[in-house]
């Protein structure tokens, strides 16, 4: 019976975090309404970029738009056209070079020299080292999709 309460209690608590994380979400949704284009959300936030994963670790201050949370690199990217809209509407055009290590099994290694060949394309988010190999750029990368089966 004691183990039953704990599994309740933890799924109340989820469910609680849950709803939280969904209000924040709605109201920061909601200021679009006021700014359309978007708008600064400050570091101590407790959101990261949802491209990188950057912003809050490094004191950045952070981006919300339609397309989600970014860090100011990341955003800057997307805004000099030097990242297409798909990498913040579509999380499966694309690998981050922890996915090539992660998901694919190739070494860190092998992922730069694979880039410095010419193998692999990245784009580098100025600012933060992390790079984004996108499908269409890179055909030899197997689909996210397939990689998740």
């Amino acid at each position: 019976m004691d183990q039953a309460r704990e599994v309740a209690e933890w799924l109340l608590s989820l469910a609680d975090n849950v709803a939280g994380h969904r209000r924040s979400v709605r109201a920061m949704e909601e200021g679009l309404r006021e700014f359309p284009d978007g708008y600064r959300l400050p570091a101590d936030s407790g959101y990261g970029c949802w491209i990188c994963g950057g912003g809050q670790r490094e004191s950045r201050e952070l981006w919300f738009d339609r397309t989600g949370v970014k860090c100011e690199p990341c955003y800057m990217m997307f805004r000099k056209r030097a990242l297409p809209l798909s990498v913040a509407t579509d999380r499966d055009s694309w690998y981050d070079e922890w996915d090539l290590v992660n998901k694919i099994g190739w070494s860190k290694q092998q992922v730069r020299s694979m880039a410095a060949a010419g193998e692999l394309v990245p784009r580098t988010v100025k600012g933060t080292g992390f790079r984004i190999f996108l499908c269409k750029e890179n055909p030899s990368l197997p689909s996210p999709r397939q990689d998740m089966l």
